[in-house]
């Protein structure tokens, strides 16, 4: 089995939620390209309350990791049914991806994942959700990478992404979002387009939540699915969303 990777995954936090969205492909890379292996695939969800994504490698040949099995083995640790904190889940995922990864980090000068930059990231995690108060949103992100030295594994810690409300952090790809963004053509009416489209879909989905957590949630799965429309080996054209409501203290899921 090839090393299966997957993007893109963003997470946007503001005064009324959070929320989790990535698209739905799984791909593999060879003769220095990559190739669609499935679709449908989840990197999104929950667990006791709290958000959780992955982008980068989601099933490794040489370490034996699955995203899936590292999230069943989070539910079985902590329960899914009882409530968490973002930062405990986080350093939870640490600890699963160091004990998976840390017997093959001498793989590294062997070229196991000869596809990555030394330095680049192998596998990345964001984990959002509130404390008991719900206040305010807490994002933390936590990843593995190859080192500078190309020789060994770097394991990054999760660390707080705190910066100021309304806070967006995206990883994976993202050249088309930004072209949209930035008002290009026909990037910008393609997202205008799918926003129409998905916008009656989320009011359905999403009926108590605020009007800006819905016309913002409407806008980061129009910027994946034009990304996907743009550049659709690397990324596919349904987005999973994971949702707090923070008004309504409420975790929600769903797709488009």
């Amino acid at each position: 089995m090839p090393v299966l990777c997957g993007t893109t995954l963003i997470c946007h936090a503001m005064n009324d939620g959070v929320f989790l969205a990535a698209d739905d492909l799984l791909h593999f890379e060879q003769d220095g390209g990559p190739l669609p292996h499935n679709r449908d695939f989840r990197k999104v969800g929950t667990l006791g309350g709290v958000l959780i994504g992955s982008a980068g490698i989601m099933a490794d040949p040489h370490t034996n990791y699955r995203v899936t099995d590292c999230t069943r083995k989070l539910s079985e640790r902590l329960g899914d049914a009882v409530p968490q904190l973002p930062n405990v889940v986080a350093e939870a995922i640490f600890d699963e991806l160091q004990n998976t990864f840390s017997p093959s980090r001498y793989l590294v000068v062997q070229g196991a994942w000869k596809s990555d930059m030394p330095g680049g990231r192998l596998l990345s995690y964001l984990v959002a959700g509130y404390t008991e108060n719900f206040k305010r949103p807490y994002v933390f992100e936590l990843g593995v990478e190859i080192n500078p030295a190309n020789d060994d594994l770097r394991f990054v810690a999760p660390f707080r992404r705190d910066d100021p409300l309304p806070q967006t952090v995206l990883i994976g790809e993202d050249k088309f979002i930004h072209l949209a963004n930035a008002g290009h053509e026909p990037e910008q009416s393609a997202c205008d387009e799918i926003i129409s489209t998905v916008f009656p879909e989320i009011l359905r989905d999403f009926p108590n939540a605020t009007e800006a957590l819905k016309i913002r949630l409407a806008s980061v799965v129009a910027s994946i699915k034009v990304e996907a429309r743009f550049n659709p080996t690397r990324v596919g054209s349904r987005v999973f969303v994971a949702l707090t409501d923070r008004h309504q203290r409420a975790t929600l899921a769903s797709s488009y």
